[in-house]
């Protein structure tokens, strides 16, 4: 199977473990996450991939696509902390600004739900902009009705770059029209 990206390529997951996401909503997130990799193709070669949990923290889950990456999300567990996708976003900064890849470079932020309003954060557009500044093309998919698409659209480069999935067990069944849809668009 070619990959539908090019080998210098890296994109970046974003898979929300905060306390809002159920147990089986977590499990829905990594499903999908694996299915865009087989449809990007990710290995050691290129495309390159890896993976943040985040809640209130961001951890590495996995980077640049080592060679045991379907097992290493597989073992992910969540931590069930307050949402804050804006530091989510700030360490997609920071991971991404300090790749050796010279390729296009893609975050694709997965959420279900609102930041916790107590929690002090920043607007994901806010959190975004040095994303941008990068040259990184972000895509959101919002799980569930709790969001503000329009605040989200703020995150990306076009309103089409977010995706609303409204019953949480369709979400795999998106992964074919987001790999496409990010596929599609052209480089910056």
């Amino acid at each position: 199977m070619s990959s539908p990206l090019k080998q210098n390529t890296e994109v970046l997951f974003l898979i929300d473990g905060s306390k809002d996401v159920s147990k089986r909503l977590f499990e829905r997130q990594k499903t999908f996450v694996k299915k865009l990799l087989i449809h990007f193709n990710i290995s050691l070669n290129g495309p390159y991939g890896s993976i943040l949990l985040y809640d209130t923290n961001t951890s590495k889950v996995s980077i640049f696509s080592p060679h045991n990456f379907t097992q290493r999300i597989d073992d992910t567990t969540q931590y069930g902390r307050p949402r804050r996708m804006d530091r989510a976003l700030e360490q997609a900064y920071l991971q991404l600004s300090r790749s050796d890849i010279k390729g296009r470079k893609i975050a694709v932020l997965l959420t279900a739900g609102r930041d916790d309003p107590r929690s002090g954060s920043r607007s994901v557009g806010e959190a975004a902009k040095q994303l941008k500044q990068l040259g990184v093309q972000t895509f959101v998919v919002a799980i569930g009705s709790d969001h503000s698409i329009s605040e989200l659209q703020k995150a990306t480069d076009k309103k089409e770059d977010v995706f609303q999935v409204l019953k949480q067990s369709k979400l795999s069944l998106q992964s074919q029209l987001v790999a496409k849809h990010i596929k599609d668009k052209p480089c910056k």
